[in-house]
């Protein structure tokens, strides 16, 4: 499926929509992002980076790209746990 996602709100809302209960129960486990760093963070930077700002991007670079799947991902976090308080 292809994204379709206009901001990162929309972005989050489409990846959790996607997520298995194993998902949820393996992020459960491994709240953190920078345990999905290399792994799920990389395929939201890569699956989302037509969001990125051009100018910006050609600006920052590497830097502002990766921040990109962990803005996504702190986004989804009170999507799947309404429970959860902060870091």
């Amino acid at each position: 499926m292809e994204p379709n996602a206009k901001n990162y709100e929309e972005a989050a809302a489409e990846c959790v929509a996607a997520l298995s209960a194993e998902d949820i129960e393996y992020f459960r486990l491994h709240i953190g992002y920078s345990h999905h760093h290399f792994g799920y963070g990389l395929y939201l930077r890569n699956r989302y980076s037509y969001l990125l700002d051009k100018e910006m991007y050609s600006l920052l670079g590497d830097n502002y790209r990766d921040g990109l799947g962990e803005c996504i991902y702190h986004l989804m976090i009170p999507m799947i746990f309404p429970e959860f308080k902060g870091y």
